[in-house]
């Protein structure tokens, strides 16, 4: 436990404005969700969560299959913000395809 406690503490102390950090944590449940659970939800409140999920999907998928195909000039586009690699690894052996700038990075 002592280690796990520092472990979090070093996270701490990283997130404090020296950058980002992943802990992944595996851990192991040794009986099955109860009732009791406090994080449990009745079937009403899930057969609605369901259906907003539902509804969401379908007009995700509705816009996607409305929206142009991408062409294969621009598949490999904007796959780094800053590319250090140069050209990748096409689908087959010997070739590559040039990554192409579609777009400024709206994610950084």
């Amino acid at each position: 436990m002592s280690l796990l406690w520092e472990g979090f503490r070093y996270a701490i102390d990283c997130a404090s404005g020296k950058g980002p950090l992943v802990i992944e944590a595996a851990t192991y449940r040794y009986s099955g969700p109860s009732m009791s659970d406090p994080g449990t939800i009745t079937a009403e409140e899930l057969k609605k969560i369901e259906g907003e999920i539902r509804a969401e999907v379908d007009e995700a998928n509705k816009k996607a299959k409305a929206d142009k195909e991408v062409g294969l000039d621009e598949l490999a586009g904007d796959i780094y913000t800053v590319n250090l690699e140069g050209n990748i690894r096409n689908i087959d052996h010997g070739s590559s395809r040039i990554i192409k700038r579609i777009g400024p990075a709206v994610n950084v």
